[in-house]
């Protein structure tokens, strides 16, 4: 035998408590918005980048890009291999350790013997 259907309970809203609790909650996220602007100011440089809060508008132009000139690139490439070639004369001044065998003892041959049968002194 199959269940009876639960109906979902419906309440009759009136209009005036409908608008009271739109009201209510347009208020409050006023109020939230307000706040996260304060924070994000607080932030500084680095939030406003999401300070937007809306899409851009179709009348407003977007931001072009600056660009820079030959000679500013140029000046720019030879700064950055200076830089490079000031690393790299320090590395090959710096003298380069060697990474392998340490400076031990050499084992005498009855010393390797006696290590291999398992006789360490």
């Amino acid at each position: 035998m199959p269940r009876p259907k639960k109906q979902a309970a419906t309440i009759p809203y009136h209009a005036d408590i409908l608008e009271m609790a739109l009201s209510g909650y347009e208020s409050a996220k006023m109020k939230i918005e307000t706040e996260i602007l304060a924070i994000r100011k607080a932030l500084g440089a680095a939030s406003r980048s999401y300070a937007r809060t809306t899409a851009p508008s179709k009348d407003e132009a977007p931001k072009k890009r600056r660009t820079l000139s030959v000679s500013a690139r140029k000046r720019i490439a030879a700064a950055q291999k200076k830089r490079w070639d000031a690393v790299r004369a320090a590395k090959a001044k710096s003298p380069t350790k060697r990474v392998g065998k340490k400076n031990r003892p050499k084992l005498t041959k009855e010393e390797r013997q006696q290590l291999s049968a398992g006789e360490a002194t």
